[in-house]
C-alpha cells in the first residue's frame, strides 16, 4: 500500500528524492497499510489518509473469529485469512472511525 501521508528520504546515485512510504497490506486488503512500531508498541493502520490503531480493527474483528470458530483461538494466521476473508467488515469499521473523526472537525 502506498502512503498517501509518509514520504520516505531517498539518494539514489546523488539525487535526492522523496517519494510516498510502502507499508504492507493490512492482512492482504490492498488499501489498508500496516505501519509496525515493533513488539512493544501498537501497531497503525493508514486507510484514506488517516492513521487509526490497529486496536479499532484487531479487537472487535478477534471477538467475530472467536465466535465463530472458538478452537482456532490464538491461531494467529487463521484470523488473519478470516480478516482478509471479511475485509467487508473491516471497511465498515474504517469507514465509521473516519465519519467519526471527520465529524469532529466540523
Amino acid at each position: 500500500m502506498t502512503s498517501t501521508i509518509e514520504r520516505d528520504f531517498v539518494i539514489k546515485n546523488g539525487v535526492v528524492s522523496f517519494p510516498m512510504k510502502e507499508y504492507p497490506n493490512y492482512c492482504g486488503i490492498e488499501d489498508i497499510g500496516y505501519i509496525s512500531h515493533g513488539e512493544w508498541a501498537d501497531a497503525e493502520l493508514e486507510y484514506k489518509g488517516e492513521l487509526f490503531n490497529e486496536h479499532i480493527i484487531t479487537d472487535p474483528m478477534y471477538d467475530r473469529f472467536y465466535a465463530d470458530f472458538p478452537e482456532k483461538d490464538g491461531d494467529y494466521d487463521e484470523f488473519e485469512k478470516y480478516v482478509y476473508e471479511h475485509s467487508d467488515e473491516v471497511y465498515e469499521l474504517l469507514e465509521y472511525e473516519l465519519f467519526k473523526i471527520r465529524s469532529d472537525e466540523k
